[in-house]
């Protein structure tokens, strides 16, 4: 994995130090040890970890620390969700990771009368 940021500030060194940790990490397979500080540090432009880890295609990667809407739908001063940056760079397969955590998908029953209930509700 090769993330470079050219001339970095220190707090945006320290969110892509995050990123290259969870990254590591995640693909190691080891217990990922992250806080929602870390998912929540941003940068000068409110650019956090899911913004780059969006950026560079890391979300289907980081799937597992990805467990609240609130940090996936952070916009940054510009208004970007870390959503738009996956969709913009054409990774589908983190727009899908971003979206499941946003929306999640009610549980297949056998009985589609519970199922169909559930999503009324639910709207």
């Amino acid at each position: 994995m090769v993330i470079v940021a050219i001339q970095t500030d220190p707090v945006t060194k320290n969110v892509l130090d995050t990123l290259r940790r969870l990254v590591s990490t995640a693909e190691s397979g080891a217990a990922l040890d992250v806080t929602l500080d870390d998912l929540e540090t941003a940068d000068d432009h409110g650019n956090t970890v899911l913004h780059y880890a969006a950026r560079f295609g890391f979300c289907q990667t980081l799937r597992r620390v990805l467990t609240s809407p609130r940090v996936v739908s952070v916009p940054n001063r510009s208004g970007v969700t870390p959503l738009h940056v996956a969709a913009d760079r054409g990774f589908h397969d983190d727009v899908e990771v971003l979206i499941l955590c946003l929306c999640p998908v009610p549980p297949i029953s056998r009985n589609r009368k519970a199922v169909e209930t559930s999503i009324l509700v639910q709207t």
